[in-house]
């Protein structure tokens, strides 16, 4: 009997994860074409492009997991699967899956993850908790903006090139985004180049530090809360009440309306604070469009997330005819949807003039649901030195395995587990795990993160990937650019895949499994780390000529 949780973050039986996933794959299309469909009505609609399910955004909607989930209860139907129970976490998605149920004449309990009660109280509250957090949040970063505000460069009245960067503890001021640009620009290009910061995971208490360093860098800073009113935070604010006004169609799919799953994550507060910064990006043109500042150009840091929406839509707007260019400047999973704009997405003025992407590899996939997209190849700054040539080379004393963790900490833990439980089937006395978190997450932060007692075997190791992907014998990741960069280089790659709900593989469809492996289980990486550990010479010469297609199909050489 199989109890099926189809929750946003259930963790699904390995044989339907894999069931889950091709059916994702299948649908990327037809769930991009119902969007675009639920949007024609609303196009000029700013508030409904930054919502959820609008966004496309599967790492913060759940409304293609839900779509999937239908779609996969359909399919476990008709090959007769013995269910036992299905667990929710959505009343529409409870409601839905009772009709389709009751059509096709089951009976199969339908439980919620957590009780109905304390659920349906939790969303009723949600608003008045996060509103006032929201908006004290915003508020604490403008005082901290005025109070640092004597320490901001002088702005030349020449035009500007404006370059929108996240920033985060420990890149506050150095450079993750377009390493190497700032060093490619002559004095006179530095003059006018301004990158216009959006803080990420900053505590409070280094609110003001930070905006201090960010004035004093050598790098110049435009400060977006220098610009914006206490009447744009309140605009983006009421985004949450607007979202009431919008009327959904009604669409059906699988004999059953779905719009009630629209609704619902339009009422909710997912998603609310990068609605709110994506308002406030819209609001930030417009403020230094009254100031009369002049730009020769614009660059957003393109992922197509609703934070991207709100700053094309701004410089669409209001400087129609300054070129605006979306750097796509890492390698996006299949399954990370928004990063595929589509061509309703083009036509509504939300996405800039240009996308850049760092290979050639990269341009016919960015355009798969718009044809009529401008995609240019440009350098990829942040992998210039897979050119480089190098004499560092893994230390023959060990087989070294470079554990390499993403942003998302549910995946890394779930990759620090599954390596643990590995560990612990093999004889390691040779053997080297070096493990690198994301440069956003803290030895501590992992540390406590990690349910097991810590390995000895475990050796956390900071600083950049180029240091140590050459000195490598293998990689084990997830999702994170760093796989096609570690390809690129000879060094094989173990991708482990999710097993809650979508995986986020990030390796191009057109790239063999010769240099790269899936796994989900630890005796998954037993076997492939057995395979790559006793390559011949021939394979790995062989290997080393899918290296080299790699590193020129990808990752696109900077030319001096």
């Amino acid at each position: 009997m199989l109890k099926l949780d189809l929750g946003y973050k259930g963790k699904l039986d390995p044989e339907i994860n894999v069931i889950f996933n091709n059916i994702a794959q299948q649908l990327r299309g037809q769930f991009t074409q119902i969007v675009s469909v639920l949007s024609e009505p609303v196009k000029t609609n700013l508030d409904w492009w930054l919502s959820g399910p609008a966004s496309r955004n599967t790492l913060a909607s759940p409304f293609f997991h839900n779509y999937c989930v239908l779609h996969l209860v359909d399919e476990l139907f008709k090959k007769n699967y013995d269910i036992s129970e299905i667990i929710v976490d959505s009343f529409a998605l409870n409601n839905f899956i009772k009709k389709y149920i009751h059509v096709h004449g089951k009976s199969i309990p339908i439980k919620f993850n957590e009780k109905r009660l304390k659920l349906y109280f939790k969303n009723l509250i949600n608003p008045f908790i996060r509103i006032p957090l929201v908006l004290f949040q915003h508020i604490y970063r403008f005082r901290c903006a005025q109070k640092t505000n004597h320490l901001q460069k002088p702005i030349p009245k020449k035009p500007l090139t404006l370059i929108d960067v996240f920033v985060f503890p420990g890149y506050i001021s150095k450079d993750r985004y377009y390493y190497g640009l700032w060093e490619n620009l002559n004095s006179k290009q530095r003059e006018t180049t301004f990158f216009v910061p959006t803080f990420s995971m900053t505590p409070v208490k280094e609110m003001v530090s930070a905006y201090e360093e960010l004035r004093t860098a050598d790098r110049n800073f435009l400060i977006k809360e220098d610009y914006l009113k206490i009447s744009d935070l309140l605009y983006a604010i009421g985004h949450y009440l607007r979202l009431f006004k919008i009327k959904i169609s009604p669409t059906i799919v699988l004999g059953v309306e779905i719009s009630p799953l629209v609704k619902e994550e339009l009422r909710s507060m997912r998603g609310f604070s990068s609605a709110v910064g994506g308002l406030l990006n819209y609001r930030f043109s417009k403020r230094i469009k009254e100031q009369k500042t002049k730009l020769r150009m614009v660059i957003d840091w393109f992922e197509n997330q609703v934070v991207d929406k709100g700053w094309n839509a701004g410089f669409n707007k209001f400087y129609p005819d300054i070129p605006t260019i979306g750097c796509r400047g890492y390698i996006p999973s299949l399954q990370y949807l928004c990063s595929y704009p589509s061509k309703i997405e083009y036509n509504s003025g939300i996405l800039p003039a240009t996308i850049s992407v760092i290979g050639k590899g990269f341009i016919d996939s960015t355009r798969e649901f718009a044809a009529i997209l401008n995609v240019e190849n440009s350098p990829a700054f942040r992998f210039q030195h897979v050119w480089n040539e190098s004499t560092a080379k893994p230390d023959s004393n060990y087989f070294t395995i470079l554990v390499a963790l993403s942003i998302m900490s549910e995946e890394s833990f779930n990759i620090l587990n599954l390596v643990n439980e590995y560990l612990k089937t093999i004889d390691s006395n040779n053997m080297r795990f070096w493990v690198k978190p994301h440069p956003a997450m803290s030895e501590k932060e992992l540390r406590n993160g990690f349910d097991n007692k810590w390995p000895e075997e475990f050796i956390i190791i900071q600083g950049p990937s180029s240091e140590y992907i050459p000195r490598s014998d293998i990689m084990i990741s997830g999702m994170s650019s760093i796989c096609l960069e570690s390809m690129s280089l000879g060094v094989p790659v173990i991708v482990v895949e999710n097993l809650r709900g979508l995986s986020y593989n990030p390796i191009p469809e057109e790239v063999p499994q010769d240099l790269w492996r899936p796994c989900r289980t630890p005796n998954d990486i037993e076997n492939e780390v057995e395979y790559y550990q006793n390559r011949s010479d021939e394979e790995i010469n062989h290997h080393k000529e899918i290296a080299l297609k790699i590193k020129e199909e990808y990752f696109e050489h900077q030319s001096l």
